[in-house]
């Protein structure tokens, strides 16, 4: 399958060496699309009651300044040399709006950013303006906290059999096999696919929740149909599996760093 076609891939970064992964995965993927790359960051102002209007005027300059080049810095550094974005834009806005906003104007198809959250403080947390980004965007996001491995060889998808994960399947499944290695290169199935739902685990503790015997054949209904939805490759290699976990989003971050996804 090929890549898929995407006219523009939006990469949000807030100029810090972390947010250097968002920008090589996001040149990455408008590699291999053949979507134009931009980037942007936005500046949120703010003043200073003990400062005069001048003062204040030449404080904002000095910091829209130093954004500016930080930015191209950034870009320079993070974006391979034979990529020229198409723009990249310095907004004076809060970020969750600026970026959506950005997204709109430049109609991408595709927005990519960082978790937005110093590790140190709050490991596995998704920051403000990545959650508003996330809930809010009209387009997929892809959040990125380490490189980019292209080609994908193990992608997980966690669903929970509701009408929205169906769609987030459906991207899985296109994704995985159109950014997957050929798998004549390799002699094995492309692609990895592996499918999860977790159970709360106080659901086998009071007893009156649903089973591995109840969800398993509705997972495996789900994924049947998102095959026949997408016109699956053969060689897409798929598992499903039912697991337990006290808490599902860190089941599933432990399943993801267990299978190397």
């Amino acid at each position: 399958m090929h890549p898929p076609a995407l006219r523009g891939i939006l990469a949000a970064t807030d100029l810090t060496e972390g947010a250097d992964p968002v920008i090589r995965g996001a040149a990455a993927l408008a590699t291999l699309t053949g979507a134009e790359l931009h980037v942007v960051h936005a500046l949120e102002l703010y003043t200073l009651p003990y400062l005069d209007l001048q003062a204040s005027r030449q404080m904002f300059d000095g910091w829209i300044e130093a954004a500016a080049e930080a930015l191209n810095d950034q870009i320079r550094r993070a974006v391979p040399p034979h990529i020229t974005p198409a723009s990249s834009e310095l907004m004076l806005d809060s970020p969750h709006r600026a970026i959506l906003r950005r997204a709109r104007d430049v109609a991408s198809e595709l927005i990519v950013l960082g978790p937005h959250r110093l590790e140190t403080l709050t490991a596995g947390i998704l920051g403000t303006t990545a959650d508003r980004v996330v809930r809010t965007a009209e387009v997929p996001c892809l959040i990125l906290r380490e490189p980019l491995a292209l080609p994908l060889r193990r992608v997980v998808v966690p669903i929970d059999l509701s009408e929205p994960a169906r769609g987030a399947l459906d991207r899985a499944i296109r994704w995985a096999q159109a950014f997957a290695a050929p798998a004549a290169a390799i002699g094995l199935p492309a692609v990895e696919l592996r499918v999860i739902h977790i159970i709360p685990r106080l659901a086998r503790v009071e007893g009156t929740g649903p089973s591995r015997a109840v969800v398993g054949p509705q997972l495996s209904a789900e994924v049947t149909q998102a095959l026949a939805r997408c016109g699956a490759a053969s060689h897409l290699e798929l598992r499903e599996e039912v697991l337990w976990g006290d808490d599902p989003a860190e089941e599933i971050v432990r399943y993801a760093c267990e299978e190397q996804a």
